[in-house]
C-alpha cells in the first residue's frame, strides 16, 4: 500500500472550524481584550520618565474629575469606574405615549427620543433592538477599556 497525500483541510484554524460564534470561548469586548494586551506589555517593560510625569499629572488631574468622558473618579477608592449606559430602550407604553404604545423607542438620559421603530413593522422592531444592543455593548466596552488604562496610569503614580 503506498502514502497517498489528499488536498487537506486548507488554511483553517485548528480549533473551532465549523463551530457557530456563541459557543465559541472568546474575550470580553475586543476593546477591553486590547487595553489588557496594552497593559500588560507596558506592564513588562515598565514605566518610562516621560509616562511617570504624565500619570501623577493625570492623577492629579482625576481627583479633581478630569477624567476621559464615559468614567468617573471615585475618591474613596482612588481610581476610575465606568459611567453606566445613559440611552434606553423603551416602548411607547413606558413612555406614556397613547398614539403609539407599541412602537419601540430609543431615548437619552433625558429622555428625548432619538431613533423609532414603529410596531407594523416587526423587522424594523428587532433591526431597533439589535441596533441598541450594538450600540450599548461598544460602549460599555470602550468605557471598561478607558477605565482599565486610567487606572493603570493612576497607579504608576503609587496612590
Amino acid at each position: 500500500m503506498a502514502y497517498k497525500q489528499l488536498p487537506g483541510r486548507g488554511n483553517n484554524p485548528k480549533t473551532g472550524h465549523g463551530i457557530p460564534a456563541p459557543f465559541k470561548q472568546t474575550a470580553e469586548d475586543p476593546k477591553v481584550a486590547k487595553m489588557q494586551e496594552s497593559i500588560a506589555k507596558r506592564k513588562a517593560f515598565g514605566p518610562t520618565a516621560d509616562e511617570q510625569k504624565k500619570a501623577e499629572g493625570f492623577a492629579e488631574n482625576a481627583s479633581k474629575g478630569k477624567v476621559l468622558s464615559g468614567t468617573e473618579y471615585n475618591s474613596r477608592s482612588g481610581k476610575t469606574v465606568p459611567k453606566e449606559f445613559e440611552k434606553s430602550l423603551r416602548s411607547g407604553k413606558e413612555l406614556g405615549l397613547e398614539k403609539s404604545p407599541n412602537d419601540m423607542f430609543i431615548t437619552d438620559s433625558a429622555g428625548k427620543i432619538i431613533k423609532k421603530a414603529e410596531a407594523k413593522n416587526p423587522s424594523a422592531v428587532e433591526a431597533l433592538k439589535k441596533e441598541y444592543g450594538k450600540m450599548k455593548s461598544s460602549t460599555e466596552g470602550a468605557r471598561k477599556a478607558n477605565t482599565m488604562a486610567q487606572n493603570y496610569t493612576i497607579g504608576l503614580t503609587g496612590k
